[in-house]
């Protein structure tokens, strides 16, 4: 009998109603807008771990040169240059200093010329052939 009180009244006994589909369109835009927002974050990370990356293969780089150089052909002093690295010039500084009288230290030093950003240090020791 109350199957024919729904029918004549024009409820349904299923289905769902308009407060019940706004409710889950509200809960799952939130679900995207939390999905966007965490993309543009995952994205400026991707971003900074390949800055980062780029740095210390240049700054290892520039070592790696300065150990394959003869000790007599290494000068103690201090050297600059400057170098842009996706899109950020970084200043370089090598710095040769005497350690012993048969070893030579070797530092580099990467820094961003904005002053903010990742950086890259350095060091090495060439020795005087025997």
């Amino acid at each position: 009998m109350s199957v024919g009180r729904h029918r004549v009244l024009g409820l349904s006994a299923g289905g769902f109603t308009l407060i019940e589909v706004i409710g889950a369109l509200v809960v799952f835009s939130l679900g995207v807008l939390a999905v966007i927002n965490l993309t543009g974050t995952l994205s400026m990370t991707m971003e900074r771990a390949a800055l980062r990356s780029e740095l210390a293969v240049a700054g290892q780089e520039r070592l790696d040169s300065l150990e394959l150089v003869d000790y007599t052909n290494l000068w103690v002093g201090t050297t600059t240059s400057s170098t842009s690295i996706r899109g950020e010039t970084y200043t370089w500084e090598v710095i040769v200093s005497d350690s012993t009288a048969l070893i030579r230290h070797v530092s580099v030093t990467g820094t961003p010329w904005s002053g903010s950003g990742p950086s890259f240090s350095g060091s090495a020791f060439v020795d005087r052939s025997w």
